[in-house]
């Protein structure tokens, strides 16, 4: 989500605070005249660094201030955290690094300081600021002793995870470099103003977890990509593309060739061929209830097997028949599932498919050992009304209906996409309690088409879709592991007052993205297609090859497609993120219309992560956009046909349209070579309703420190998720985005 609040800012001193007084008197050398101006040496290394801004959330309406003065803690809000684990470690460890500094302070319930259209608390308020006093020079900032510490946190923000930087009179920003102050009474020429990431505060990066902050000395090393220092300074050695050498010595060994900025359309490049695989048909909604759990001995013996029974194994197959406990309606050609695979020993891919037709050249969902994903997949009935299911390697799977297709339902009603929820400035779901959320539903809409996130904290889990007023359904929609983020696309029946409930087994932020609404008026019907794949960015023979640049778009052109339905209204893809720069999110959406507020898919760096999406079509087209470098992948499976009712407009949403969010989930470790089909997936939460998490334990509060006086006390009681449901949308990859793409950012993510 995009927030054009101004930089968050912290002023010098608070009123009635006693201050250093060798803070004022101490001279070092002659200030630099103007603002500060990093060398051109530093401006190199800042232009690679990229690290996501988290902003603290809005006063109201959870919390009240009752003064703005900057100066003083007057805020009572839930986010409001005394200082976290990393933001107190690099306090100390600048002072003991810098020996000219002196301690300002880390935390205070208050408001931002500086103008904005809406009041936000202070990023001091949620325990992830730091101020660090330096001399001045004749009432002017000493550059010569501060520039030496500024200039090294962005050198090292993505190592450390600092998302600003502010002092004399400029800042760095982690996500739009460097840019003056539009205030000189927040010119910060006494002291520099530092933020940690949401992962910096919470001691993930390498910067902590290797220790190094807590020496000034390091054993030289290759941490993956990154090169330590003995001086515990690094360098990203994959900013250039480079491995790091372990030597001795370590070093950053030499980049491989440029790799082109941008995906290139090929020109010539023949688009593949589609087929529909059954008569249209219209949506009726069936269940939500779970066919088969293969973990259980009992759900594994609802398939019929080609192997053992347990998990699925490579080289077998699995096919299910009995739907005689869902009540399919009559004449129905296919059903909407939710599969969740449980990788068994190694990562891999499963496919569903009609029974008794060759396995497609597609994948439905992507796993690796020891944990879940989810994903949405319209299937066609096969042979003996079945749908048969094969996995890369061994994985256990669980899949719950929600619909089927069949002569007579609902259809499609195009909407958006539009953004309807974001919990991050609002409150988390809470464990095990449903939240209901207005879809903005048109008059006779009976269900809703919604791309969800799922943003975990400390507790991975799963969540639940449902219509508001009827009983939890023991399925589950989205698995997530903790601290990471995932995405699968929804359909459910609208409930009380037009109504969707989402229900979290643990405190989790969430996000929904509308995309379509069913209703029994609207003229469209859905054309199964025979799985095919589209796009596949690593083939250099595909419609487009190389991956997606930074914030590129490019253009599907669905209905040149041959066999392509002429009619085709919306398609039904699945969209596969692989070999990611860094974390990063994708957006469909109907080709010439701007770039939604919204995300289809997200995804950590170099993982492979697939999320089905239900989108609209411009001038026949549909259109991608990513925000980091990947390769992509896109499955047609169905387009919905005929003539459209009119969609329904998105409606004011405080999105400006410039940028996607959430932005993606924090970097899980990478998980080896890929398979075959699209890479390493991404790690998530156990499927089922039987998984368990809580939220870790909250660090002990700090009761001292931060711009001025602080006040104590202990945590307020209700505090929502914060350092732990927003882990998921820090930037922790190891491998960054090329300086050209990190200049194009021209704003932030909420």
């Amino acid at each position: 989500m995009i927030d054009r609040r101004p930089v968050l800012l912290c002023s010098a001193l608070f009123a009635g605070c006693v201050v250093d007084a060798e803070l004022e008197s101490q001279t070092s050398g002659i200030a630099v005249a103007g603002p500060w101006q990093p060398a051109a040496s530093t401006r190199a290394i800042a232009a690679t660094q990229h690290v996501t801004v988290v902003e603290p959330p809005a006063v109201s309406p959870l919390g009240r201030c009752t003064s703005t003065n900057a100066f003083a803690c007057s805020c009572t809000h839930p986010a409001c955290t005394p200082a976290h684990s990393g933001t107190r470690d690099l306090n100390t460890f600048l002072l003991r690094r810098y020996a000219f500094l002196r301690a300002g302070g880390t935390y205070c319930c208050r408001q931002n300081s500086a103008t904005t259209r809406v009041p936000t608390l202070s990023v001091h308020a949620t325990g992830r600021a730091i101020d660090l006093m330096v001399p001045m020079v004749g009432g002017d900032a000493d550059n010569t002793l501060g520039d030496q510490a500024a200039n090294w946190l962005v050198e090292n923000a993505e190592y450390i995870g600092i998302q600003r930087v502010v002092w004399d009179r400029a800042y760095w920003n982690g996500e739009r470099g460097f840019g003056l102050l539009g205030s000189a009474s927040l010119s910060h020429t006494n002291h520099i103003h530092v933020e940690l990431s949401v992962a910096g505060a919470a001691r993930q990066t390498p910067f902590f977890t290797s220790g190094a902050s807590m020496s000034t000395t390091c054993t030289a090393r290759c941490d993956g990509a990154r090169l330590i220092r003995t001086d515990c300074t690094s360098v990203d050695c994959a900013s250039t593309g480079a491995p790091c050498l372990a030597g001795p010595p370590p070093s950053c060994g030499s980049p491989p060739p440029a790799e082109p900025a941008e995906s290139r359309l090929v020109p010539g490049a023949a688009l593949p061929a589609v087929a529909a695989a059954a008569a249209p048909g219209r949506f009726t909604f069936v269940g939500p209830h779970r066919l088969f759990d293969t973990r259980t001995p009992e759900g594994s013996a609802r398939l019929l097997r080609s192997g053992a029974a347990g998990p699925l194994t490579p080289g077998s197959s699995a096919t299910f028949r009995d739907w005689s406990s869902l009540g399919l309606p009559s004449g129905a050609t296919g059903v909407w599932l939710n599969v969740a695979t449980i990788g068994v020993d190694a990562p891999g891919y499963a496919t569903a498919f009609s029974a008794g037709q060759p396995r497609p050249p597609t994948s439905t969902v992507n796993y690796v050992a020891g944990a879940a994903n989810a994903n949405a997949t319209p299937v066609v009935l096969g042979a003996s009304v079945g749908v048969t299911f094969e996995a890369l390697n061994s994985a256990h799977m669980i899949t719950d209906a929600y619909g089927a297709f069949s002569p007579s339902g609902a259809g499609l009603v195009p909407s958006g996409p539009i953004r309807v929820l974001d919990t991050r400035f609002d409150v988390a779901l809470a464990s095990n309690t449903p939240r209901a959320i207005d879809v903005r539903a048109p008059a006779g809409a009976v269900g809703v088409v919604a791309s969800i996130t799922a943003i975990a904290g400390p507790g991975g889990g799963f969540v639940t879709a449902f219509p508001c007023g009827a009983p939890t359904p023991p399925t589950s929609n989205i698995n997530v592991s903790p601290g990471a983020i995932a995405t699968n696309t929804v359909v459910s029946m609208l409930g009380l007052g037009g109504q969707l409930c989402l229900l979290s087994n643990v405190e989790t932020h969430a996000v929904v993205d509308v995309t379509g609404f069913f209703a029994p008026s609207s003229g469209l019907t859905y054309t199964a297609l025979s799985p095919q794949r589209l796009l596949d960015t690593r083939q250099p023979t595909s419609l487009f090859t190389g991956r997606l640049g930074a914030r590129q778009v490019i253009e599907l052109p669905m209905q040149r497609v041959p066999g392509m339905p002429a009619s085709a209204v919306a398609v039904v893809a699945n969209l596969t993120a692989v070999s990611a720069s860094g974390p990063g999110f994708v957006t469909a959406f109907p080709c010439g219309t701007p770039v939604p507020g919204t995300s289809s898919l997200t995804f950590p760096a170099e993982t492979a992560v697939g999320s089905l999406t239900v989108s609209t079509l411009g001038s026949g087209s549909l259109c991608v956009f990513s925000n980091v470098r990947t390769h992509l992948i896109v499955d047609v499976l169905g387009v919905w046909t005929g003539a459209p009712t009119t969609p329904v407009a998105p409606p004011d949403s405080p999105d400006d349209g410039d940028d996607v969010a959430p932005d993606a989930g924090i970097a899980l470790v990478d998980a080896g070579p890929p398979p075959t089909d699209a890479g390493d997936p991404v790690a998530t939460a156990d499927a089922s309703v039987d998984a368990v998490g809580e939220d870790a334990a909250t660090d002990a509060p700090v009761l001292t420190g931060g711009c001025g006086c602080r006040a104590g006390g202990e945590r307020p009681p209700g505090v929502s998720l914060s350092l732990g449901a927003m882990l998921a949308i820090a930037s922790l990859a190891r491998r960054r985005r090329p300086t050209a793409a990190i200049s194009r950012r021209s704003s932030l993510p909420g």
